[in-house]
């Protein structure tokens, strides 16, 4: 298969180009983000400056092609979503980390008694849920 016949069932919408034979072939500067080439053989291929976000090269043949200043890596949206979960993350352990100060406080220095037995309830409640997690 020649580049030329790639570049148009991509711009198509197909992604799915396992096992194809484009070795030699130049990709100089073309989107091919998202693409599956799964046991292809690029044998002296040239994706040089190509965008090659989100593609799958896995068992592929890539010896010695080129991928001088290629984009590479997760496309944008999995990036943003990643950052999401991180910031989400961050905030669920912020707010675990004050309820188990406000558990230390009312375990370790109640004002009275009833706030004392509130604290040990509370602290024996979370053992065991998280001997059971």
């Amino acid at each position: 298969m020649k580049a030329n016949e790639v570049l148009r069932r991509y711009a198509a919408g197909e992604r799915d180009f396992r096992r194809v034979n484009l070795r030699g072939q130049s990709f100089r500067g073309k989107d091919l983000s998202g693409a599956d080439f799964s046991e292809a053989d690029f044998s002296e291929a040239d994706f040089s400056e190509a965008d090659i976000r989100g593609t799958s090269f896995n068992k592929a043949n890539l010896t010695g092609t080129k991928f001088c200043k290629a984009k590479a890596g997760l496309q944008k949206r999995w990036a943003i979503v990643l950052l999401l979960v991180s910031w989400i993350t961050s905030g669920l352990s912020g707010i675990i980390s004050l309820f188990g100060g406000a558990l230390v406080k009312l375990t370790f220095s109640p004002r009275d008694e009833i706030e004392a037995v509130y604290g040990w309830i509370v602290l024996i409640v979370v053992i065991v849920l998280f001997a059971f997690i």
